[in-house]
C-alpha cells in the first residue's frame, strides 16, 4: 500500500486505502496522518472524512469523532448517507455512556429519516 501510495502521490484514494489499514492494524495516528493526507489532496474526498471519525471513534475520543462526523455530513454526497452518518455520530455518545444526549441525538436522527421518508434508516435509529 506504501508503495501504491507513493506511486501516485496527487491521488487521495491510495492515501484513504493505506490509512484504513492502518486504522484496522491499530496503528490510529497512522491512519490519521494518511486520511488527513487524502484531504489535503482532496478536500471533498468524503470518505477520508468519515475515515476521521471512525479512527477518534475507535481512539475513545468522542467527541473528536462527532466533529469529524458532523463535517461529513455537511459534505455527504446524499440525505441517505447523511443519516448513516449521523447514527455513527449518535452512537459516540453511548460510548461516553450519555445516554441522555444518545438518545436526543438517535431521536433526531429518527425525525429527520421520516422527513425524508428513510423508513429503514428511521427505524434504525429507533432500534
Amino acid at each position: 500500500m506504501k508503495t501504491y501510495a507513493g506511486l501516485l502521490p496527487n491521488e487521495s484514494n491510495p492515501k484513504d486505502s493505506l490509512a484504513e489499514i492502518s486504522r484496522m492494524a491499530g496503528r490510529f495516528e497512522d491512519a490519521l496522518t494518511h486520511y488527513r493526507a487524502s484531504l489535503k489532496n482532496d478536500p471533498t474526498f468524503i470518505e477520508s472524512q468519515l475515515g476521521l471519525g471512525d479512527t477518534y471513534a475507535l481512539m475513545g475520543d468522542e467527541s473528536r469523532a462527532r466533529a469529524e462526523y458532523d463535517i461529513a455530513i455537511r459534505k455527504a454526497p446524499d440525505k441517505a448517507q447523511a443519516t448513516q452518518w449521523a447514527l455513527q455520530s449518535a452512537a459516540t455518545y453511548v460510548r461516553e455512556n450519555n445516554f441522555a444526549a444518545a438518545d436526543a441525538a438517535f431521536l433526531a436522527v429518527a425525525r429527520s429519516a421520516h422527513e425524508r421518508n428513510q423508513g429503514g434508516l428511521e427505524a434504525e435509529a429507533y432500534r
